[in-house]
């Protein structure tokens, strides 16, 4: 009896002995992934370090490169005022080569536009009227005794100056939809950020318009004008399969335009919703319109630097 009873201790002693010495296993294997894992998160921290640090320094070499072989020491532009009712912007470029003799004459070639720079000293620089949503890119032309060089030179390309000194609205929904028995329905907030431009333009109105095909379902104006602005929408309404539904933001600047920005665009009853992020998706920009209702500019035709 004593010998079972001690048998049975053993067993007992021997099994606890095996359950501890499994937890403790358990827990240096727990142990030894985190520190696997942390020590792949360092070596993927110390990679991703190590091809930025690469990327730098291959930049900072292609501009000292650049920089050695272009016959061009400074480039620059300064975007003059905006003329109400006028689609041109005066702009002054400035260039300045690393040789200048007596001989050389410099000029611009805006797309064929040929249009020569003055001279004073060893600076040339000319104003020209430039369209105010057009792309602004010009190459510089150095001629030397009849002898022409042509350059790139990214200091002067503007993209589309109109951009460049418009401000930018960022607009998101937050909320729940449901979209049953050809009724849709929407219940939360738009978000609504601004980047600002360069020359101070400011958004003056804003009001959202809710469309179902052609027809206007809510025109709603937004009047907390302080970013970010937060939009309360609750609307429910017709809608049958295979009707568009799109929900754009109408901003008016302190300049006449209105920038018409596409939050949502839905077929019905389809998979076809977007905005979607991408390269060259629309999305995100704006089509602007003068004040008597022409479109002025659309990312379908210019898709804009950021």
């Amino acid at each position: 009896m004593k010998k079972n009873q001690l048998r049975k201790r053993r067993m007992f002693l021997l099994c606890a002995t095996l359950i501890v010495f499994q937890v403790y296993l358990i827990y240096q294997v727990s142990e030894l992934r985190m520190q696997v894992h942390n020590v792949n998160h360092e070596i993927h921290m110390l990679s991703n370090n190590i091809h930025t640090e690469i990327r730098e320094i291959s930049v900072a070499l292609e501009e000292t490169l650049n920089r050695q072989t272009n016959p061009v020491e400074t480039a620059s532009f300064d975007i003059g005022s905006f003329i109400p009712g006028e689609h041109t912007l005066p702009v002054t470029f400035t260039v300045v080569p690393r040789a200048v003799s007596e001989h050389t004459a410099i000029s611009l070639d805006f797309d064929g536009e040929i249009v020569p720079m003055e001279r004073n000293g060893t600076v040339f620089s000319v104003t020209t009227a430039r369209d105010f949503f057009a792309r602004t890119a010009p190459m510089i032309l150095i001629d030397e005794n009849g002898v022409t060089t042509t350059v790139q030179d990214n200091r002067i390309d503007i993209g589309s100056i109109g951009h460049s000194i418009l401000p930018t609205l960022f607009a998101s929904m937050d909320g729940t939809t449901a979209y049953r028995q050809n009724t849709y329905g929407m219940h939360g907030n738009m978000r609504i950020e601004m980047r600002e431009g360069r020359a101070g333009v400011q958004f003056t109105d804003m009001r959202c318009v809710v469309k179902v095909d052609q027809r206007v379902v809510s025109d709603e104006p937004i009047s907390d004008m302080t970013f970010p602005i937060t939009h309360g929408m609750d609307l429910t309404f017709p809608i049958n399969e295979g009707q568009l539904l799109t929900i754009t933001v109408i901003a008016t600047d302190d300049l006449g335009f209105e920038h018409h920005y596409l939050v949502k665009h839905w077929i019905a009853d389809t998979d076809d919703v977007r905005p979607l992020l991408g390269a060259g998706d629309k999305f995100g920009f704006a089509d602007i319109y003068s004040a008597d209702g022409q479109r002025l500019w659309t990312p379908e035709i210019f898709m804009p630097r950021r």
